[in-house]
Formats: structure tokens, C-alpha cells, sequence
């Protein structure tokens, strides 16, 4: 686990400096943000840890509970729970069986990342002939939507930032709002982006696999 020892001590410094001088340096901002990343990933491995251990238990639970069914049909159909269990666990994708296998295939034999699969799950479709990928109009006019007001918020933070370079004798709450603001649209703006990314996927695998 990472040591937030001196990275709090830096935080009090700055804050101190903050109360004695009343001035924001680039130190101060810097100190909040290590410290903020820090915590978030010490938070994220405890909950990591902390989900595998709970799916494992979830697999051998069933695994003894097959293994302790005398009814033919009932064994089959745990085999069918886990494998769907470890699949979803292993890819993050929800999955029947028809839909595993053809992942799985596409996988192995086009080499594609299964990722792509997971991001483009909302835009399969499962026919007799196999797996579609139907993508909308609707679906390309988002795209486009979403690059656009991507674009105008990035556009806002740097009229922003515009603005407080210079402005002159700029208050301490005018400056707080100003920065606030300009964090807030650019996480909007790459959320905005990340829409895309399912899309992208859909193209990407309608394309290499001939969907």
C-alpha cells in the first residue's frame, strides 16, 4: 500500500501557507490532487482485492454444489450458471451460451481484443445466421452530437482560463469558482467522449469480422 505519510505532511505545509499568507501557490493545488489520486487508488485495490476474493468464493460455492447434485439435468444446468459466472467474471460480459461461444471464437481466431466485444455488446443482435451488429443512424448522429459539445465545453474552460489570466486582483472565491468550472467541463467534456467508445468498438468489429 502506498505511503501517504509525506504527501499530508505537504498538504498541512501548503495549508498553513494558505492561512498565513492568503495565497493560493501551485504547490497547494498539486499537494490536493497527489494526495486525492493516491487515496482513490488505495481505495480501488482494497475494493479490487476485495471483489476477486468475493467471485472466487461465488465459483467454488457452486462448484461444491454441483458436485453434491445426483440429478443428471440439474448438474448440467450449474454447469451452465458457472460458465456464464466465469465468463461474465473473466470478461465483464453478460452472455447466453450461443453468444459465448461466438465471442470466443471471434476472439481466438481474428485475434480482437475482447474488450471491443464488451463496449459493443448493446449493439449485437443474434439471428439464426449468427451475430449481427446493427448500427443505427441515430447511433452516427450521437457520435457526432457528442464530439460537438465536447468541443464547446473544452472551448468554455479555455475561455475560462483565458479570463483569469487576465484578469487582474482576481478575488480568492472568483478564483476557487473559475477553477472549479474549468475541472468540472473538461471531466464533462472526456465523459462526453467516452460515449463514444461503444460505438467505435461496433464499427471497429462490424468491420473486421464482416458483421
Amino acid at each position: 500500500m502506498l505511503d501517504t505519510g509525506k504527501f499530508r505532511d505537504l498538504l498541512e505545509n501548503e495549508i498553513i501557507n494558505f492561512i498565513t499568507n492568503n495565497e493560493i501557490s501551485i504547490g497547494f493545488i498539486i499537494a490536493i490532487i497527489i494526495f486525492i489520486i493516491i487515496q482513490f487508488f488505495q481505495k480501488f485495490e482494497y475494493i479490487h482485492r476485495h471483489y476477486a476474493n468475493r467471485e472466487y468464493t461465488k465459483i467454488n460455492n457452486l462448484l461444491n454444489i454441483k458436485e453434491n447434485l445426483s440429478n443428471i439435468y440439474l448438474k448440467e444446468l450449474t454447469q451452465e450458471v458457472i460458465d456464464e459466472y466465469v465468463f461474465r467474471v473473466c470478461t465483464t460480459i453478460s452472455a447466453n451460451k450461443k453468444l459465448r461461444e461466438i465471442i470466443l471464437v471471434k476472439h481466438k481466431e481474428n485475434d480482437i481484443e475482447l474488450f471491443h466485444f464488451k463496449r459493443a455488446s448493446r449493439f449485437f443482435k443474434l439471428t439464426d445466421e449468427g451475430l449481427k451488429i446493427e448500427i443505427s443512424k441515430l447511433d452516427i448522429f450521437g457520435k457526432y452530437f457528442n464530439y460537438a459539445f465536447s468541443i464547446v465545453l473544452f472551448l468554455l474552460v479555455l475561455y475560462i482560463l483565458i479570463l483569469i489570466s487576465l484578469s487582474e486582483n482576481i478575488t480568492l472565491q472568483k478564483y476557487l469558482i473559475s477553477l472549479f468550472l474549468s475541472c468540472s467541463f473538461s471531466i464533462g467534456a472526456l465523459y462526453i467522449l467516452t460515449q463514444n467508445f461503444p460505438l467505435k468498438s461496433a464499427i471497429y468489429l462490424k468491420e473486421k469480422l464482416n458483421l
